[in-house]
Order: structure tokens, then C-alpha cells, then sequence
């Protein structure tokens, strides 16, 4: 990881967004998308100390997953806020996609780790994003996590410090 420098949330976000958009690509990460769904992005302008291209990886991971299990014609929120009394940032990424059962939800972060053992096969990755995201955001000293419905979607969080 790179020495921490002052960058803004909004840049990040910007960054992240506008590598992910699924309006721009026909693939992602070399898989196709075959789904059109729409990004929906709202900013932070607050001023952190990271390494900038660790939090963007991170974001295009969660974005990238969200919209490879996304349906046709839905939406996918990035979203960033202050939390813990403003000394905190904490990164959500929301999906209505099919959702993650209840008894995978610690595994997927571990490396080869799949919600669905199809999923390599349907969708491509190799079960290392997620193990990759969380080794990231624990480095910066934040935690990430998933609640997840059934049917309903998925929201990923993660938070890192201001400072």
C-alpha cells in the first residue's frame, strides 16, 4: 500500500463510477455484461488521507460485482457519509440482485470463495475481489461488510478512517 495522501471522497467515487459504468462497456474485467442497469451516485466532499487507488479498487470490486448480478433495467447506489461522530467515512454499495444466503456471508470474503458454486461458470472472477477488498480496507484500518436478502439484493459497506 502506498503512503496515505489527502484526496477527496467525491474524486474517488467519480473514479470509481465512471470505470464501472456498464453504458460505457460491453465487458467487464474481460466477462460480458449482459445487463444494462444505471449507476446512481451520490458524493461526499470531505478531504481523507489514503492510498486513493486502494479505495477506488476496492469501490470498482463492490461496483463491479453489483452490476455483473444485477438484473436488466436495475439499479445499482454508490453512495458515501460521514459516520462515528465525523472521524469515519463509510462506503455503500447497493444492489437488488438475487441476494447472498445468510451462510455465506463471512465465507465470500475469504479467497476462492463464491455466494454460488456456479458462479465462475455464469458470470467469470475467481473468488478473489472480495478477499482482495477486504485485505485493502483492513490495511487502511476499516472494516467491510454485507447484509444481503434473498431476492431482494445485497448492500457491501466499508469504512476507513478521516485520518
Amino acid at each position: 500500500m502506498s503512503a496515505p495522501q489527502s484526496s477527496f471522497v467525491a474524486m474517488h467515487l467519480d473514479d470509481s463510477a465512471s470505470t464501472t459504468s456498464p453504458k460505457m462497456f460491453t465487458t467487464f474485467l474481460g466477462f460480458p455484461i449482459s445487463t444494462t442497469v444505471v449507476l446512481v451516485c451520490q458524493p461526499l466532499n470531505v478531504e481523507i488521507f489514503v492510498d486513493g487507488d486502494r479505495i477506488v479498487q476496492t469501490l470498482i470490486n463492490l461496483l463491479g460485482n453489483a452490476i455483473k448480478f444485477s438484473s436488466e433495467g436495475s439499479e445499482v447506489y454508490l453512495k458515501a457519509e460521514l459516520v462515528n461522530g465525523d472521524q469515519w467515512v463509510r462506503f455503500q454499495v447497493r444492489d437488488w440482485g438475487r441476494g447472498i444466503p445468510q451462510d455465506k456471508l463471512d465465507l465470500i470474503f475469504e479467497r476462492f470463495q463464491q455466494a454460488n458454486a456456479t458462479d465462475a461458470r455464469q458470470h467469470g472472477g475467481t473468488g478473489l475481489g472480495l478477499a482482495i477488498s477486504r485485505d485493502l480496507v483492513q490495511l487502511h484500518g476499516g472494516q467491510i461488510w454485507v447484509e444481503s436478502t434473498l431476492g431482494e439484493g445485497s448492500t457491501f459497506y466499508f469504512t476507513v478512517p478521516i485520518r
